[in-house]
């Protein structure tokens, strides 16, 4: 049985989604750490814009076009993973800030774990609750816990949302949800 109120959350909740948001805050909030609205742009691009891609390229590739939802969930996470990657490559090749290696080593590190606990453990991690725990936690990691006001109440939501919406237990969104936080710990302290 299909929720729809907790089916928009979830939807209005993507995770590129709210990555744009985090890094627009950012941006607003400590403009030093990205050095250009150029930097901005590729950060948004890649961390966002990218992933969001795979949504409406579905219904256009072969493989992925007759698989519904979840050929269109699983091309969203290869659209991830490539952004996420990209972003990381870029970030070294440019000699990004420390803060947004830190974001982009979470984003890419995060979905990594993801896919393989839930490839070869069959935890079914949630990837949907990894995303939205990397906006809770790397503002608070950058020196930002004023965004913990929202962010937490936000990350609430949406584990009702998947729970009602029956995408995942609560065991799997917590699990998706510790990967970031425990990521952006290890990573802050290096």
């Amino acid at each position: 049985m299909n929720h729809p109120i907790a089916q928009t959350i979830r939807k209005l909740t993507l995770a590129p989604l709210l990555a744009a948001v985090m890094l627009i805050h950012l941006y607003a909030v400590q403009p030093e750490i990205f050095g250009s609205a150029e930097v901005l742009f590729r950060q948004l691009s890649l961390l966002s814009l990218f992933p969001l891609l795979a949504y409406p390229i579905q219904p256009l590739v072969p493989v992925f076009r007759d698989k519904g939802r979840d050929g269109q969930r699983y091309l969203a996470m290869i659209f991830a993973f490539i952004g996420y990657l990209l972003d990381c490559l870029m970030n070294l090749c440019t000699r990004a800030s420390q803060e947004l290696c830190l974001i982009g080593w979470a984003y890419f590190l995060s979905g990594v774990i993801v896919l393989l606990l839930n490839r070869f453990c069959g935890l079914r991690a949630s990837g949907h609750a990894a995303g939205i725990s990397a906006v809770v936690c790397l503002p608070v990691a950058l020196g930002h816990s004023e965004t913990l006001a929202v962010s937490l109440p936000l990350l609430c939501l949406v584990c009702w949302s998947s729970i009602a919406a029956k995408r995942h237990t609560f065991t799997q969104f917590i699990v998706g949800m510790l990967i970031p936080m425990v990521l952006t710990a290890l990573l802050a302290a290096l």
